[in-house]
């Protein structure tokens, strides 16, 4: 709906260069809307006057108009703010180009009344910031819940002496711990659609460092630089692969020794593919031990999450300790 429509405003009468005494007086209204009126003015009140002297634009957006004419020759879907004989602001798509007409230089002006587009706008950002702060209240939420049954989880192990049973809740807490953490980035970055996978491993590393300290003490952990990022239905079943091979390495690599080396690396392949490989120098996979068919809990649930959970694959080797390659397409937001 236009403001201002198709206006002819007379310049100079003769050259190309934008003069400093611009009259910007309106000679013409070639088409109006809401009937004979333009903003609550009829015709009779525009035509001879300037938009100043109408009272229906701001001085700041006139001359912004008038810099951009003086810099660029014309004014392309320029937002100005309009008011009506009420006072009534009104937002506006304003354009506007030189003509020579009959050899006169004329302004050809058309403004388009945006109001309803710009409360739309303004409606659907308030929408999305309140469902911003909904998601990240429910994210924050699940990181706590998932934070107590974690300490239920050690206060069990504290209560008991049995070391199997000590072993398993320590490992439960670990996958807790691991599903945690991601909701804890998802709240604290304020993005709800990546997680940086870096920022992640660093901390299952710190985390299970402390929870593996009588085997992990003296383990140095390498990480690649990465800016993988993966959306939350991934970057689950990833955590949880990570936790327990990570937690694998801590417990059984490096047996009757303090130091070792664990590598790891995640990154992205030219094909698409996401690339995660962890590598320590331990005692490697017993050869009695197929890896094609895990007999483990542990291990059976690493190529579950894998292959059903990520739809790719993974590669156990023994090369100087245990080499592990996982490689899965990387889901697209």
């Amino acid at each position: 709906m236009p403001v201002e429509p198709l206006s002819i405003r007379e310049i100079t009468s003769s050259g190309t260069s934008i003069p400093s005494t611009w009259s910007f007086m309106y000679i013409a209204i070639l088409r109006l809307f809401k009937g004979m009126e333009v903003g609550g003015f009829t015709r009779s009140e525009v035509v001879g006057k300037t938009s100043i002297s109408v009272g229906w634009i701001r001085a700041e957006d006139r001359q912004r108009v008038i810099d951009t004419l003086k810099s660029q020759g014309k004014v392309s879907g320029m937002e100005i703010t309009s008011y009506s004989r009420d006072g009534t602001p009104i937002d506006c798509l304003y354009n506007c180009e030189l003509m020579d007409m009959g050899g006169v230089k004329r302004l050809l002006t058309m403004a388009l009344d945006i109001t309803e587009r710009k409360q739309a706008e303004t409606q659907i950002k308030t929408s999305l910031q309140e469902k911003e702060v909904l998601l990240k209240e429910i994210h924050h939420r699940v990181k706590n819940n998932l934070e107590i049954i974690s300490s239920l989880l050690e206060l069990s192990r504290m209560q008991t002496s049995n070391q199997e049973a000590i072993q398993l809740l320590v490992d439960a807490r670990s996958k807790v711990y691991a599903m945690a953490m991601i909701h804890k980035q998802l709240y604290q970055t304020g993005r709800f659609d990546l997680i940086r996978m870096e920022t992640h491993i660093v901390n299952i590393v710190d985390f299970l460092r402390q929870a593996y300290q009588a085997t992990a003490r003296d383990i140095q952990v390498s990480i690649v630089p990465s800016d993988v990022q993966l959306t939350i239905n991934q970057a689950i079943p990833c955590a949880l692969v990570l936790n327990e091979l990570l937690s694998n390495a801590f417990k059984h690599a490096f047996k009757n020794r303090f130091d070792g080396a664990v590598d790891i690396v995640i990154k992205e392949t030219l094909s698409g593919l996401i690339m995660i490989r962890i590598r320590d120098n331990g005692v490697g996979i017993p050869e009695n031990v197929d890896t094609e068919k895990p007999v483990t809990m542990g291990m059976e649930l690493v190529v579950t999450l894998v292959q059903n959970q990520l739809n790719g694959t993974i590669q156990f080797e023994r090369n100087d300790g245990t080499d592990v390659i996982m490689e899965f397409p990387v889901q697209r937001e």
